[in-house]
């Protein structure tokens, strides 16, 4: 009760002293999105780590080294839990919007945030609605806006990744950025599975190295999907 009560303390005071300059970039984003993107990263990947620090989770990060450092490109990994988002705004050592379910575009605060990094809400109850918003992704990708998608379209409630949705990866291919696959385990302990309550736990995020689905695409031995699956999955087992 004590970590979820400083968790929530944590978030509101930070949204509550960021409000008038968050408000002030949103405004300046109507004409530099850039600009407003990269501001809310600013602020949005120190306050992430220092949440990890105060709800107790032991981190430990790996292959930040195949990161590209400049280069756009498509972020793949598997979900485990709600703070998978701070902990790749932590760690992935660049501006990045999310690819998120519909619900969190009306969560109170969190959305205000997600707006403000650029973060995409797909529906994927409405295949209109989710196809535009998949062609929205793909231009941002094109124009030099790195994204974050979790293929499995949800949580997986098991240590096995579920299958990827179709076309989960059609953000990769159609703006012909290279996709960086991570792995993430244990963030579900430190929150889902304790009946929502923080409690100290090891987390793991490992960053494999970039893969480009058009090189791939181009063997028609390999299917792209499994592939990159199966890389994520790797990685996974190679977790303590």
């Amino acid at each position: 009760m004590i970590r979820i009560s400083l968790c929530f303390i944590f978030v509101l005071i930070v949204f509550l002293i960021t409000l008038p300059f968050s408000l002030i970039s949103f405004l300046v984003g109507r004409f530099n999105k850039r600009f407003q993107y990269r501001f809310g990263y600013l602020i949005l990947s120190p306050l992430s780590k220092v949440f990890y620090k105060i709800n107790g989770a032991k981190l430990t990060v790996t292959g930040q080294e195949f990161i590209p450092k400049d280069e756009t490109v498509l972020f793949v990994g598997n979900h485990r839990s709600f703070i998978d988002i701070p902990l790749l705004l932590g760690f992935t050592n660049r501006p990045v919007a999310f690819v998120a379910k519909e619900s969190l575009k009306k969560t109170p605060m969190i959305n205000f945030w997600m707006f403000q990094i650029g973060c995409l809400f797909l529906d994927r109850t409405n295949l209109r609605k989710g196809v535009a918003t998949i062609k929205e992704g793909i231009q941002m990708l094109k124009d030099g806006h790195t994204l974050v998608v979790f293929p499995e379209g949800t949580r997986s409630l098991t240590a096995e990744l579920l299958p990827f949705k179709p076309g989960s990866l059609k953000l990769a291919t159609k703006s012909r950025v290279r996709v960086v696959p991570f792995a993430i385990k244990g963030t579900d302990d430190v929150f889902e599975n304790n009946g929502t309550k923080f409690r100290p736990a090891p987390v793991s995020l490992s960053f494999g190295e970039p893969i480009d689905l058009h090189t791939l695409e181009s063997d028609a031995t390999i299917d792209s999907t499994d592939y990159v699956k199966k890389t994520i999955e790797d990685l996974r087992s190679r977790m303590k």
